[in-house]
């Protein structure tokens, strides 16, 4: 499909986020899907759990870089499209969609290709009946300190890919305050560092390769990481180089603590999702994809960290909205089935 006045394209590498117009696009995604190995077997990652290809975390990254303008994405299209599902030509524009940039539509050039492209239409029409769902901020209590340019972008690109597998939303430090987050994952070799030493003193967790603030060395916690205190916070310093973004962002992780987990889900497997809360803090959205292009075979669960008091269910292609039943004080919520799009509009007190 040929989409007018497409943006100059550039690997996200490339691109020079200050002086680039708008719409920024991005050449370098994947094709959103669950890979296959050897004998139509799923393939695993280091979870355990089927490796999901996923743009979501480059989506939020580029975003987060490319201020009010415009992203779009794209990636090479499978190699094999006469073996995909029906739906995966719907579900790559409806994840991008849905992480908050535009994906141009890609159909096979057959006597299908008029109503799948009917059906992708459809689809970004009843997305656009809640704009604003994009606008609300994604909160994260990590930010990644790095240039994301020369040797270290592909490590620092991989830790966001992971801490998005992980469900750990992750910020680039760019605009917003060093202030507003509890942890930083310092990856460059250059960085403010008085103001470092000002977000661990009031109280913010430092992780990095080399102490460069000092303080006060705790008996030993972590197998990998030497802890010292400083005024109020702490710096975590690794006791070896970094060499795998998979263990880096899940000590990250335990590091921060997962009770500052916004979002749960549970027997989740290959889906992915969107946490955003409105500037009040009275509404949120959870937007869910899921990479299997099928219903999951056992049933899902959110859990929330604020109790909320309700929740509404939104279905791909449904008109009208459901309400969930709420459990454990409106921390809960068993979801119901849904093959590849659902949101969870929640309203807190």
């Amino acid at each position: 499909m040929t989409v007018p006045e497409e943006p100059e394209w550039r690997s996200w590498k490339q691109i020079d986020w200050a002086h680039a117009g708008s719409p920024i696009g991005i050449s370098d995604g994947v094709w959103p899907e669950v890979t296959w190995g050897k004998n139509n077997n799923q393939q695993a990652g280091p979870t355990g759990e089927p490796w999901v290809n996923s743009n979501g975390w480059l989506i939020r990254y580029a975003r987060s870089r490319a201020g009010k303008r415009e992203v779009w994405l794209k990636s090479d299209p499978p190699e094999k499209p006469e073996t995909l599902e029906e739906n995966a030509f719907r579900f790559a524009v409806i994840e991008a969609a849905a992480f908050g940039a535009v994906r141009p539509a890609w159909v096979p050039d057959d006597q299908n290709a008029p109503g799948r492209l009917r059906a992708i239409g459809a689809d970004l029409q009843w997305l656009n009946t809640h704009p604003e769902w994009a606008q609300w901020d994604v909160p994260a209590q990590l930010v990644v300190i790095s240039s994301f340019s020369g040797d270290e972008a592909d490590f620092a690109g991989e830790v966001l890919n992971l801490s998005a597998r992980l469900d750990l939303p992750v910020d680039v430090l760019g605009q917003k305050s060093l202030s507003i987050y509890r942890a930083a994952l310092w990856l460059d070799s250059e960085a403010d560092v008085a103001a470092l030493r000002a977000f661990v003193q009031g109280g913010g967790l430092l992780i990095c390769k080399h102490n460069a603030l000092g303080g006060r060395l705790k008996p030993a916690l972590h197998p990998r990481y030497d802890l010292f205190e400083l005024g109020k916070g702490r710096v975590a310093v690794a006791k070896k180089e970094w060499d795998d973004p998979f263990v880096l962002a899940a000590d990250a992780h335990l590091l921060l603590s997962r009770r500052w987990d916004d979002v749960r889900l549970f027997n989740a497997s290959a889906i992915q999702f969107r946490f955003a809360l409105r500037e009040d803090g009275r509404r949120a959205v959870v937007q869910l994809l899921n990479y299997t292009l099928r219903e999951a075979a056992s049933p899902i669960t959110l859990q929330l960290r604020r109790p909320a008091r309700a929740a509404r269910w939104h279905l791909l292609g449904q008109a009208d909205a459901k309400a969930l039943t709420l459990q454990q004080a409106g921390r809960e919520w068993p979801l119901p089935p849904f093959p590849l799009y659902a949101a969870v509009e929640l309203e807190y007190a």
